[in-house]
C-alpha cells in the first residue's frame, strides 16, 4: 500500500509550521463566546497552555480526560495536550454519572478537565477533591486521578505561570522534542457490542494524516470557514472537522453543541462556507433553511448513518451544498471511503465514495471470511494507515476487530465496477440513532438491574427524523411493572441519547434452537408497532 505522500511527524510539530504559514489569518471564531484567534494567537494560547500542564506534573503518555461541550479552550487544551506527548481522553458530554465513572477508571485518566455546566457530575463523583488545586490529591475510587480543573480557567492557569515564569520555551522545546508520529494523540471512546465502550487508540501519525487527506479530497483551503457542530468527542467532529480544518488554515466556526436555528444564525453571520453533519441535523436544518441567507454554504460531508439520495439533493438544493460528499468512517480508522466532487452524481449520491489514500478496502465472506468477487455482498474489510493502535486494555476485544491488519468494520456492502463502496446493512447490533452509535447491549444491561424486570431485549427501529430510534422489549417479573416505571428508571440511570423511545411488554422472546433470541423477527414486530412499512 502506497504510503509515500504521508507525513511522519507529531501533530505539534507540523502544526508549528502552519502556525506560521498562516499567522495572520482566523484561526477560531467562537460567536457565543465573542471569541476569535488568529494562527498566531492560537498558537501562543496552546504554548501557554502545554506550560501549564508541564507545570502541574503532566507527562509524555499520561492521560488526561476532558468533559466539555464545543469551545476554544477544549481545542487549544487538544492540541496543548499532544504537543508534550500526553493523551487527552474525550469523554460525551451526554454521559450519564456510571458511565463518566467507568471512563475516567478505564481511562487510567490523572486529571479531568471538566467546563463549568458539567463541572458538578464530576465532584459528585470525587467529592473530597479540591477544584482547581495544583496540589495531589487521593481519592479511593480514583486511585490515579490527582486533580480536577474548570476548562475555562485555562487563562487564569496560564497567567499562574508566567507569572513564575516557571517552565521556560526552551524547557516546552526540549519535552516536545520526544514526541514521535508513533505516539498515542487521542482516546474516544465508541459503543461495542459488547456493551461496555472500547477506548480507542488513535496516533499522531494516524489523527494528522487522515485529516490532511481527508481536506484535500473535500478541498478546503484558508479561505473556508468551517462550523463545528459535531462534538468534539468524536472524530468526525474533532478530527475530520477542527484539526482538518486548521491544516489548511481556514477558519474554524465554534459551537457548543448543535442546536437548529443557531446554527443556521450562525452560518448567516459568520459567512461559512462548510458543515459538516449527520442527516438528523441536515434534517432539522432544511425545516428552516428558508429563513436564513445560507448562500455562502457550498461544501462539507455528511455522515454518520445512511442518508437517502432524496435527502442528499435536498441538501445541495435547499442549502446550496452543491460540494457536498458522503464520508464513511469509523473511531477505530477516522475517514475510510469519500465521494468527491469530481464523481459522477450517481455515485455522490448513491454511495459512501472509494476509500481514501492510504486505506484498502475488501468484501469478506460472512462465514468463510474468504474474500468475495466484485459486486458481491459481505462484510466490509479495510486496511489503513490510520488504523487505531488499539483498544486500551482490551486486546481480545482488539484481536476480534482488528485481524491480520485487516479490521473488520462489522457492515455488509460490495464494491461496484468502479471501486465505489455500497452499503447494505449491519452486521453487528449497534443502533445509530442521530449519529451516535449505541450499544444495544449497555441499555440491556442497565435496565436489567431494575428488580421488577426479568429480561431485557433492546433493538433499533428506523425513524424518519433520527435515523433509527430505541425500542426495548422487556419481560416483567410480575404484572405490577409499568411502562413510567421504566422511563423514570431509564432516566436517572441512562444517558439521555440512550433512552428508550419505545417500550413493549413480551411474556416469551422468540428463540433459535440454540436458545438464541431472535432478533430479526422483534424488529419486525416493533416496525410494526411503530407503523414502520419500509
Amino acid at each position: 500500500m502506497d504510503n509515500s505522500k504521508l507525513i511522519k511527524e507529531p501533530i505539534g510539530l507540523y502544526m508549528a509550521e502552519i502556525f506560521k504559514k498562516y499567522k495572520k489569518n482566523e484561526a477560531i471564531s467562537f460567536p457565543e463566546g465573542n471569541k476569535k484567534f488568529t494562527y498566531e494567537e492560537l498558537e501562543e494560547k496552546i504554548d501557554n497552555t502545554a506550560k501549564v500542564l508541564i507545570g502541574i506534573g503532566i507527562k509524555r503518555g499520561d492521560h488526561i480526560a476532558i468533559l466539555s461541550q464545543s469551545s476554544p479552550e477544549y481545542i487549544i487544551l487538544l492540541l496543548a495536550t499532544v504537543k508534550i506527548g500526553a493523551v487527552l481522553v474525550c469523554i460525551n458530554y451526554n454521559a450519564c454519572k456510571s458511565e463518566l465513572e467507568y471512563v475516567l477508571k478505564q481511562s487510567d485518566s490523572i486529571m479531568i478537565f471538566a467546563s463549568e455546566e458539567l463541572l458538578e457530575m464530576v465532584t459528585e463523583l470525587c467529592p473530597q477533591m479540591i477544584v482547581n488545586s495544583k496540589e495531589t490529591k487521593l481519592n479511593e475510587n480514583f486511585p490515579l486521578l490527582k486533580a480536577i480543573f474548570i476548562l475555562e480557567t485555562l487563562s487564569n492557569l496560564e497567567q499562574d505561570m508566567m507569572n513564575t515564569k516557571s517552565i521556560s520555551d526552551e524547557t516546552l522545546r526540549k519535552v516536545s522534542s520526544l514526541v514521535t508520529y508513533k505516539d498515542i494523540g487521542t482516546i474516544q471512546y465508541t459503543s461495542g457490542t459488547t456493551g461496555k465502550p472500547k477506548a480507542v487508540m488513535s496516533t499522531h501519525y494516524g489523527i494528522i494524516n487522515n485529516a490532511i487527506v481527508s481536506a484535500e479530497n473535500f478541498g478546503f483551503n484558508e479561505n473556508d470557514r468551517l462550523v463545528l457542530g459535531l462534538p468534539l468527542f468524536h472524530v468526525m467532529g474533532c478530527i475530520l472537522t477542527a484539526i482538518l480544518i486548521l491544516t489548511v488554515g481556514g477558519t474554524l466556526v465554534v459551537i457548543k453543541r448543535f442546536q437548529t436555528k443557531k446554527v443556521l444564525q450562525i452560518i448567516q453571520d459568520e459567512k461559512c462556507t462548510g458543515f459538516n453533519g449527520v442527516p438528523t441535523m441536515y434534517k432539522f436544518m432544511l425545516n428552516y433553511s428558508s429563513d436564513y441567507d445560507v448562500s455562502s454554504l457550498r461544501k462539507g460531508m455528511i455522515a454518520g448513518s445512511y442518508c437517502s439520495p432524496k435527502l442528499m439533493k435536498k441538501i445541495m438544493k435547499d442549502l446550496n451544498m452543491h460540494e457536498l460528499s458522503t464520508i464513511y468512517g469509523q473511531t477505530e480508522a477516522m475517514g475510510i471511503t469519500q465521494t468527491i466532487i469530481s464523481d459522477k452524481k450517481e455515485y455522490r449520491l448513491k454511495t459512501v465514495g472509494k476509500p481514501i489514500y492510504g486505506v484498502e478496502a475488501k468484501i469478506c465472506d460472512i462465514e468463510t471470511g474468504n474474500e468475495l468477487m466484485q459486486g458481491e455482498t459481505g462484510e466490509l474489510c479495510i486496511r489503513s494507515e490510520y488504523l487505531m493502535l488499539g483498544y486500551y486494555k482490551n486486546e481480545e476485544e482488539t484481536n476480534k476487530t482488528v485481524r491480520d491488519g485487516w479490521l473488520h468494520t462489522g457492515d455488509i456492502a460490495q464494491i461496484n465496477k468502479d471501486g465505489y463502496i455500497i452499503l447494505k446493512d449491519r452486521l453487528k447490533e449497534i443502533i445509530i440513532r442521530g449519529g451516535e452509535n449505541i450499544s444495544p447491549l449497555e441499555i440491556e444491561e442497565t435496565l436489567m438491574q431494575y428488580d421488577k424486570i426479568e429480561d431485557v431485549v433492546v433493538i433499533g427501529v428506523p425513524d424518519n427524523v433520527m435515523g433509527e430510534e430505541i425500542f426495548a422489549y422487556v419481560k416483567p417479573k410480575d404484572n405490577s411493572l409499568t411502562k413510567d416505571e421504566i422511563y423514570s428508571y431509564s432516566l436517572k440511570n441512562l444517558a439521555k441519547y440512550m433512552k428508550p423511545k419505545y417500550i413493549e411488554f413480551i411474556n416469551e422472546f422468540p428463540v433459535t434452537s440454540s436458545g438464541k433470541v431472535k432478533k430479526f423477527i422483534l424488529k419486525e414486530q416493533a416496525k410494526y408497532k411503530c407503523g414502520i412499512s419500509e
